[in-house]
């Protein structure tokens, strides 16, 4: 009796044995990642009224997987495109997926990505346009059910974003390139929650290049809250934390550190800058600041100061004040232009008057 019970139980587990690799190999086949990624194609494209593809589906799909060539177009005009999209994940992520619940993955790498954002003239986005209409009942499932999707350790080999805007007639490019983060994405569009642990980055419009950027950043819909951020931009060394609101036409509060700037060789400045305003665009800003110099000094001399209520309007800055200074007081009375200071192109006219002193 022991002797046909064991083996029974043989052939079971050697069945099961065979079963498991029998699905192992056919998951390896280029036939069975065709059929994933067009069961993938249609499910996607069941939810959204607009059109998504992948063109390929790499990697032994237990512990990784790649998707090549994707292409997610809405009314027919490209707004992702990716080259590659690889990831790495472990077998809990296909009980989470199941259920709904967190889906954490890891060493997602981005090669040859570009996305477009899009505002037409009445006042629509092209990703407003993702999600297929529904009743509030079901939206309200849709946020109640959707997983919240966690990327650690993740790297962009280089992205384009494009921001064409024809209400504001402004169009907006930034690059990013070698920059490695980590995203947590809760619920549907609801929040993201960005550590970048080293970001490198340009932007067309003011001529900034960003290299080295480190943040924490909590993102909604309606604002974006960074702290611990440090930076280097444009040979600047920069330090702060500050809120963005309403993103179209941006409120902000900021508090930068900008350590040891050395223009043209007159000294080296550390200042601390708090401002506050209203981006109407890239070049009309309207804000106020204020700034103090800490450990900072003119040829030599040390200087120390808190100027109030800096005016900017557009890209130039209004600058008046009273400057304490090793060798006396100083006063200064000029205006600077934020474009040819990041460019370092052009000339500012600054006055710096010293009154005599016995």
């Amino acid at each position: 009796m022991n002797s046909i019970l064991n083996k029974s139980l043989i052939i079971i587990i050697s069945l099961l044995i065979i079963l498991v690799l029998s699905i192992y190999i056919f998951i390896q086949t280029n036939y069975f990642k065709k059929i994933l990624a067009s069961t993938i194609n249609k499910a996607v494209n069941s939810s959204i009224d607009q059109n998504f593809s992948i063109g390929k589906i790499e990697g032994n799909i237990i512990s990784n997987i790649a998707f090549k060539d994707i292409d997610f177009n809405i009314d027919g005009k490209p707004f992702i495109t990716i080259d590659e999209l690889s990831t790495d994940y472990s077998l809990p992520l296909l009980i989470s997926v199941i259920f709904r619940g967190d889906i954490p993955l890891n060493n997602t790498t981005l090669i040859g990505t570009e996305i477009n954002l899009y505002r037409g003239n009445d006042g629509i986005w092209n990703f407003d346009k993702i999600k297929k209409d529904k009743n509030k009942d079901d939206k309200k499932d849709d946020d109640k059910n959707f997983p919240n999707l966690y990327l650690n350790n993740s790297l962009i080999n280089d992205l384009i974003l494009r921001i064409d805007d024809d209400m504001r007639d402004d169009y907006l490019e930034f690059k990013v390139f070698d920059s490695r983060f980590s995203l947590d994405l809760l619920g549907l569009y609801k929040k993201f929650n960005l550590i970048s642990e080293d970001i490198n980055a340009d932007f067309n419009k003011l001529d900034l290049k960003a290299r080295n950027l480190k943040a924490e950043a909590l993102i909604t819909k309606d604002n974006i809250v960074f702290k611990n951020l440090d930076a280097i931009v444009n040979g600047f060394n920069l330090e702060g934390q500050g809120v963005v609101n309403n993103f179209g036409s941006p409120e902000f509060r900021v508090s930068v550190y900008v350590d040891e700037y050395k223009p043209d060789n007159l000294g080296t400045f550390n200042s601390y800058i708090k401002a506050n305003g209203k981006m109407y665009e890239t070049d009309n800003i309207v804000a106020e600041a204020d700034l103090s110099f800490i450990n900072s000094n003119v040829k030599g001399k040390r200087i120390w100061t808190s100027l109030e209520k800096i005016q900017m309007n557009g890209t130039k800055i209004s600058i008046k004040g009273d400057v304490n200074t090793d060798f006396g007081k100083a006063i200064l009375d000029g205006n600077v232009d934020l474009k040819q200071i990041l460019s370092k192109q052009g000339l500012n006219q600054f006055n710096c008057n010293f009154p005599s002193h016995k």
